[in-house]
């Protein structure tokens, strides 16, 4: 050890000794308890004993104490607002049945009645003043008898289905009190638990024929305890032979009767912060034992599971017995006698942790079972020895957990296990979409780079509940792993391990923070591992290592081209063959190392940081070639669909195309893309479409073309379209050949978005948005010497450009379930380069006309308001909503001196600009804004002429207002499928064109009508309206949108991540 190594661990060593002093204290609970179980009415009955030890350096003065039950009493509770937040709204439909809550309490002390008090929020929280102040060193004894409805286990963790029950969280429990206060928390079902230590001692009474998986060691003695225990050891036996007849196949997995005998259970545990147990009359029962690594004590193994996995089951000991030794060998040895995996129906997850016992919900194959079981049992370790505040630093409890999953499981199975581990054995989506080599220790790696590529990572340091359901597992889970995994790859296996066991050591059964675990690490390895648990575990920066030169002669260059520290390895490949590795020490954000080469021959390229550890956000970067000319390009993989990202290959994807409008018709093509899973930052999509046209006039060629970049909260775009349209601008051309059919119509536009709120959680989502537009190729005649058939001749290019910026918010309510609102606010200008028309001034034979270019500008205004209250019934929602919109249009000629009237050189009824009621859609989409089967036409036309995109508020309404309107329309979508409408709309300035002489015949109208959603395709048809058109009825204006564009795959995942 240097001079400057010695001097740091000396620091350090100060610095740990300096925090563990300030949190030398830690309060003590033990708890006494009794209950009964009633299967016939879902409750408990009984009675809670705490003596609270003050190990606190202050005098208390009240207690909090959780009532965590009550966090399923109704739909206000906080975990309902977490469930509602995520999508599921059981409990605001629930049946009082389903439903649960304790109650029957009466806190005393020395037999003296407390006084006490729900939290002014959470009524799962309750303030029990003490009779005296309890000063330090001082212990109280806190008493009440309680009693639980046992809620539906369709909810959280706490539960019953049938007569097979969860009881987690069951019982008053004081919260935590440390150097930083109270610590009273609402319960959650995502955002766990944060307990004092003690000891338990639990009896338990229920009928004598339900099997109990429980906290703790059954006390020898009691006549009831050991006719227990020989009652395990006789179903064991008989689960054993069950097994090997593979009972399982002829099982029936219905309940038995309730034994009419009762049997009361007596637990005893110490050095523990919670006591959960689970009960059912079904239980198969396998027993194994597991010696520890460290001090070969053997410690009991219970698997206790139904029928309905028994096949599964069976290896059960199996992985109990791996994930017990395991553990302790890398992090500390198990320090209690039994550890217990119960087959459950809990609906929090796959599985959740408790002291000694942890129940596992359905698997569904051998590495779904085995996996689970391995992380719930690995909880024992992070979460029920190392107590840290999962409400607040979740990645020390399920992240360091999920880190040593992962390496069970490599370690286990080998460290290149592909991807069938994940799978469950022979897959044939691996083979299909060629998954073989994609290994098992790169998940944890793709888990994180999902949320972050759609641009919805959040820092690993994170409050449970600021975090978005599925980000709790990519980000806390796996993204956590990840990082761990390179910690562990910086340090070395034999370092790392040795600085998590004085973290254990040290920590156990207490409550650390990160900053202790970072002390015990600096510790033990002498390094300053601020980099890591600064801007690794606390910001969203990422980390991106690229190898920019690579020679044998000049050495390995590498540049951290992202925002963290980090360190490497570079393998010299040849094909996929390891020749040797090279180490690539920390490297600063925007700094260069260069390191020698290995002297080996036959190297073909050199791969930076090939075991994916690094958790690299772009991969890109991470290959040189060894020879040729492009050895950064890597070689083409050409795929059908798509595939998930290979760093190892340039991936382009393509799919059959195929479309239809009316003036194109049929047309075929191809779409071909660079979007591999998870997808990168730039990305691209080509659908080259071709059609054949009528009467021998060859082929068309057009398509859609579009760019995107995503980066963090930043979206830029590009998106080019080009379909034959009979779209006139100004004057429809007035012809009836057959040979006619419209010209090329094309769109190109530029957006730039930002969203405006980075946190995925929050019920507020706002975003930014600038669109640039430039549309041109419309069908009117030439205004040339003479009348002609090709368009935009005579010097005069048709055109319209537009830019338009919108804010867009939308929120969900938190307190009403159900109830939601958006808002958009549109700014924008239109502008038309067009013509008028002169006679000229020596008339020919026929009479000729001559043009002269005319820019027209369209100032516009457009804010829109929708509310919507769905009441929530699972499967039969009610839905009812209510839209509000007003727009302005200002329109003029730009050139002030031209005086002249416009529309005489137009022959159309709508306006150049204006809003229409119903939306863009075929009558009037003057910025080609939609994806429609015809443009340019009118319902009267058929069918095709009904498409409208009914946005904004819309109505199935034939009219388009040249300065604008209000309009408002209310809603109300049956579970049955069917909706109802009713709308009113009016037009500014009695509906005045004040440049295209396209007044509005009808100013105001209102409409009734029924709709008909059929996912991206709905109808809207009126049955009456105000003023509907001479001789028709009113559903003969019915209309329809067609939104193709919401079936877009990754719009759909980028809205679930955000």
């Amino acid at each position: 050890m240097t001079m400057k190594q010695t001097l740091t661990a000396a620091l350090l060593a100060l610095l740990t000794a300096g925090v563990q002093a300030q949190t030398d204290w830690q309060q003590r609970v033990d708890t006494e308890l009794s209950v009964t179980l009633d299967d016939v009415n879902h409750e408990l009955r009984g009675h809670v004993r705490i003596a609270y030890q003050n190990n606190s350096p202050e005098t208390l003065e009240h207690v909090w104490i959780h009532l965590w039950p009550n966090a399923y009493r109704n739909g206000s509770t906080a975990m309902a607002k977490q469930h509602y937040r995520d999508g599921d709204m059981f409990m605001f439909y629930a049946m009082n049945r389903d439903l649960g809550g304790i109650d029957s309490l009466a806190f005393t002390s020395a037999k003296q009645p407390l006084t006490w008090n729900c939290h002014p929020e959470h009524i799962d929280i309750a303030k029990v003043e003490l009779a005296k102040p309890l000063p330090p060193g001082g212990r109280v004894v806190v008493e009440t008898p309680f009693r639980v409805d046992i809620p539906s286990g369709s909810i959280s963790r706490l539960g019953h289905v049938g007569e097979s029950y969860q009881i987690t969280q069951w019982f008053p429990k004081p919260a935590v009190y440390d150097d930083e206060g109270w610590h009273p928390m609402p319960y959650l079902s995502q955002g766990e638990f944060f307990s004092e230590y003690g000891s338990y001692d639990v009896k338990i009474t229920l009928p004598a024929n339900y099997t109990v998986g429980a906290t703790g060691d059954l006390v020898p003695g009691s006549e009831d305890n050991d006719a227990e225990k020989s009652r395990l050891d006789s179903l064991a036996a008989d689960t054993k032979m069950w097994v090997k007849n593979q009972g399982w196949k002829d099982a029936e997995n219905t309940f038995p009767e309730s034994s009419q005998r009762t049997k009361t259970l007596h637990y005893r545990q110490d050095n523990v912060h919670d006591f959960a147990w689970f009960a059912d009359k079904r239980y198969k029962v396998l027993r194994g034992t597991v010696v520890l690594p460290r001090d070969k004590r053997k410690v009991t193994t219970w698997a206790m599971f139904t029928p309905e996995e028994g096949e599964l089951w069976q290896k059960a000991p199996e992985y109990l017995h791996d994930a017990t030794y395991y553990y302790s060998l890398w992090n500390g040895n198990y320090p209690y006698n039994q550890v217990t995996a119960v087959d459950g129906t809990i609906s929090a997850g796959g599985g959740m942790e408790y002291p000694n016992v942890t129940v596992i919900g359905t698997a569904g194959s051998d590495s779904g079972l085995e996996t689970v079981i391995v992380h719930e049992v690995g909880h024992n370790w992070f979460y029920g020895i190392l107590g840290s505040n999962e409400r607040e630093n979740a990645w020390m409890d399920e992240g360091i957990n999920s880190f040593n999953e992962t390496r069970y499981l490599l370690t286990k199975y080998g460290e290149d296990k592909d991807i069938s581990l994940l799978l469950g054995g022979e897959n044939n989506l691996a083979q299909r979409f060629e998954l073989e080599d994609f290994q098992y220790k790169w998940i944890d790696e793709l888990s994180y780079l999902f949320p972050a590529r759609f641009g919805a990572d959040q820092p690993i340091q994170c409050h449970s509940n600021s975090l978005t359901s599925l980000n709790y597992g990519a980000i806390i889970y796996k993204k956590t792993a990840a990082a761990f995994a390179m910690l562990q790859s910086h340090l070395g296996e034999v370092a790392f391990d040795k600085a998590m066991q004085l973290y254990f050591d040290q920590w156990k059964f207490r409550h650390p923070g990160p900053e202790d675990l970072q002390l015990c690490l600096e510790k033990s390895t002498g390094e300053d591992l601020n980099w890591f648990f600064g801007d690794w575990i606390q910001t969203t920066k990422r980390n991106d290592l690229a190898l920019v030169k690579a020679s044998a002669d000049k050495g390995l260059t590498v540049k951290n081209a992202g925002d963290l520290p980090s360190s490497a390895k570079i393998s010299a490949m040849q094909g996929d063959s390891v020749l040797a590795v090279v180490d690539v020490p920390l490297i600063a954000p925007g700094a260069r190392t260069t390191v020698d080469a290995p002297a080996v021959s036959g190297v073909d390229r050199w791969v930076l940081d090939e075991d994916r550890v690094t958790l690299d956000y772009d991969r890109s970067n991470n290959v040189r070639q060894a020879s040729g000319l492009f050895k950064g390009m890597e070689p083409l993989q050409l795929r059908m669909l798509t595939r998930l990202e290979n760093p190892d290959k340039t991936q382009v994807f393509w799919l059959p195309a195929l479309g239809w409008n009316a003036h194109n018709g049929l047309m075929a093509g191809v779409t071909l893309h660079n979007m591999a899973l998870p997808p990168r930052d730039f990305t691209y999509q080509w659908t080259p479409l071709f059609s054949v046209r009528g009467f021998g006039q060859g082929v068309d060629f057009g398509g859609i073309l579009s760019m995107d970049w995503r980066k963090d909260q930043w979206h830029v775009g590009m998106r080019s379209s080009q379909f034959r349209a009979d779209e006139a601008m100004q004057l429809r051309p007035e012809v009836a050949i057959p040979e006619y059919d419209g010209d090329l119509l094309t769109r190109t536009s530029l957006t730039v978005e930002r969203k405006l709120n980075a946190a995925p959680a929050s019920p507020w989502k706002g975003v930014a948005r600038y669109e640039g537009v430039h549309v041109y190729g419309y069908v009117d005649p030439a205004p040339d010497a003479m009348w002609t058939l090709f368009p935009n001749s005579g010097g005069v290019r048709l055109q319209r450009r537009a830019s338009r910026l919108e804010l867009a918010a939308e929120q969900r309510s938190t307190d009403v379930p159900g109830l939601s609102q958006e808002g958009s606010l549109l700014l924008g200008r239109v502008v038309t380069e067009g013509f008028r028309l002169d006679t000229l001034p020596i008339l020919p034979s026929p009479p000729a006309t001559q043009a002269s270019a005319v820019t027209v500008q369209h100032l516009f205004a457009d804010a829109w308001w929708h509310v919507e209250y769905t009441k929530p019934r699972r499967g039969r929602e009610h839905t009812w909503s209510l839209d509000g919109r007003v727009t302005r249009v200002n329109s003029q000629v730009v050139d002030p001196e031209l005086e002249f009237n416009w529309a005489d050189s137009r022959n159309f009824d709508n306006p150049d600009f204006g809003t229409a009621v119903a939306g863009t859609g075929a009558q009037f989409d003057p910025l080609a804004d939609q994806l429609l089967l015809n443009r340019g036409v009118s319902p009267a036309d058929g069918w095709t002429g009904r498409q409208a995109s009914l946005d904004r508020g819309g109505l199935p309404l034939d009219m388009v207002a040249p300065q604008g309107l209000w309009s408002i329309r209310a809603g109300y979508d049956s579970p049955l499928g069917l909706g109802l409408f009713a709308g009113a709309v009016g037009a500014w300035s009695d509906g005045v064109d004040a440049v295209g002489g396209s007044d509005l015949e009808v100013v105001s109208n209102a409409v009734v009508g029924v709709s008909l959603p059929l996912g991206p395709l709905e109808f809207q048809i009126p049955v009456w309206t105000a003023e509907a058109a001479e001789g028709t009825q009113p559903w003969e204006a019915w209309m329809f949108k067609l939104d193709l564009r919401s079936l877009n795959p990754l719009s759909l995942v980028r809205q679930n991540l955000q």
